[in-house]
């Protein structure tokens, strides 16, 4: 297992040394995706039409910024968009966005990244296509238009774990028509032959490295996973997980993780799934549940947003499951609690304004007191945008809305959202109502930007932990019914709209 604090300067682990049950439990789920995407990858081609989208993204920007002409931006649409994106998009000039360069001075930093994004997702197609797939290239036109060539008749993106042998097999045929007599004395062959056939070998040797680099690190990845056991991180008096290890005095903590509600929910199912600990365990963990809006809700310790929703990165949420019921009303509930208060909801553990003395902000488990076994003293009215992204998957249309209203009221910097607004610290602050934590927390940042791509690529992260054998056969547990409904409370009304 790795431990939970390293110095970042020397790598060296600090004191105590700690190997946190929760952490290392995040790290298997995480490294048994980057095993199935790794090895998906090279079922797929190098360059997909993802790439495409991509730059339109970057050249709608720039359009709504007045600075690429709309007429512009409709061509690039329409060009990027045809089945042969790959060939238009090679063929865009650098100065459809440099020439954007002189007008940028008058807008924003954030136009020039959009310009730069642009012309660097440009350049990366085109030296993956030189150094992977050069027939792709601009000067090989009249190669992919001879009709003899049956390589090139075929789709030339082929997946990558196909591609040395398309190469060998294209190889092959140039060879062939270049070895060919002329029919007449008239007759020339295209120089071009020998050009591709100059640069085929080192696009296969790179391939086949490409290949071998990718097996590698889901290699690597499994291995890892594998290494890390977590028997001996269970408590074995009250048979639950240990909050984690502490090296020096050689025991596993008294604190045990032991409801179904907490973000421990996926170190105890990859246990599982290794064969590590008992089912019995799952089923050790306590359900204990409240009423919101006449609906049964499994308690959390704090009632934060990353209790219920963290695991939820990997692990699928069936409809009208447990799990599913009590994420859906946690993101409910903290929507009608950021209503009461007048401000954007979100609450989780992260970041406060109050520095400690050395100047570093606190860092505090904020969550809802009504879903909270340990009642949090005081207001909890921390905002984390994060855990807004968290909910992306539970209620997209409130969770966009939410961060849209964050960036409105500045919450937005240079590295993306900051990591909290308090307005605990704030009432003592003139014409003030919260004060922002201005820094970024990666841990924090890395879960955004994991649900987000689960959003827009309809659950990939969940695709690739569920393709491991080991997580299908335990999936089952994550099918558990919930209780039934019971009378609505008038606890917390409806959301606002």
């Amino acid at each position: 297992h790795l431990f939970n604090w390293y110095d970042t300067r020397t790598l060296d682990p600090l004191t105590p040394r700690f190997v946190s049950t929760v952490d290392n439990g995040n790290l298997v789920a995480s490294l048994w995706t980057l095993l199935h995407g790794s090895l998906e990858q090279l079922e797929r081609p190098l360059l997909d039409p993802s790439l495409a989208a991509g730059i339109l993204d970057c050249a709608h920007e720039l359009t709504e910024l007045r600075l690429l002409p709309r007429k512009s931006y409709a061509e690039l649409e329409k060009g990027l968009s045809r089945p042969d994106w790959l060939a238009y998009a090679l063929s865009i000039p650098d100065r459809t966005f440099y020439d954007l360069r002189h007008a940028q001075r008058k807008h924003s930093v954030e136009a020039g990244w959009f310009i730069d994004e642009a012309v660097s997702r440009l350049n990366a197609i085109r030296k993956t296509v030189r150094t992977y797939m050069p027939w792709l290239l601009p000067e090989f036109d009249s190669l992919r238009q001879n009709a003899t060539l049956k390589s090139l008749s075929k789709p030339t993106n082929p997946p990558l774990n196909v591609l040395p042998d398309f190469i060998t097999q294209l190889d092959a045929d140039l060879n062939s028509i270049s070895e060919k007599p002329a029919e007449t004395p008239a007759e020339t062959k295209d120089a071009s032959i020998h050009q591709l056939l100059a640069l085929l070998p080192e696009a296969r040797r790179r391939s086949l490295s490409l290949i071998d680099e990718i097996r590698e690190i889901a290699a690597d990845s499994n291995a890892l996973a594998n290494q890390m056991d977590f028997s001996f991180l269970v408590n074995e008096r009250r048979k639950l997980l240990a909050v984690g290890f502490e090296v020096e005095t050689n025991r596993v903590t008294s604190a045990c993780y032991d409801l179904l509600a907490s973000e421990a929910r996926i170190a105890a199912f990859v246990a599982i799934a290794k064969g590590e600990i008992s089912q019995d365990l799952w089923f050790s963990l306590s359900r204990l549940h409240t009423l919101q809006q006449g609906r049964p809700i499994l308690l959390s310790w704090s009632g934060t947003m990353f209790e219920y929703l963290m695991p939820a990165i990997w692990m699928r949420t069936q409809p009208d499951t447990l799990l599913a019921r009590s994420q859906e009303a946690a993101v409910r509930v903290q929507r009608a609690y950021g209503a009461s208060k007048g401000t954007p909801w979100g609450i989780s553990e992260s970041a406060r304004a109050k520095k400690d003395n050395d100047g570093s902000y606190g860092y505090f488990a904020f969550g809802i007191p009504s879903l909270a076994i340990s009642k949090p003293e005081g207001n909890a009215t921390v905002i984390s945008p994060y855990s807004t992204f968290l909910a992306l998957q539970a209620d997209t249309p409130a969770a966009v809305e939410n961060l849209r209203r964050m960036s409105r009221m500045g919450w937005l910097g240079q590295f993306g959202f900051y990591d909290s607004a308090d307005y605990i610290s704030a009432p003592g602050t003139r014409r003030r109502k919260y004060e922002l934590v201005r820094n970024w927390m990666a841990h924090h940042q890395g879960m955004s930007l994991l649900a987000v791509t689960n959003l827009l690529r309809d659950g990939i992260i969940q695709h690739w932990f569920h393709q491991d054998p080991r997580v299908q056969a335990t999936e089952l547990l994550l099918e558990e019914k919930p209780v039934a409904y019971i009378q609505p409370s008038e606890k917390y009304g409806a959301p606002a709209a």
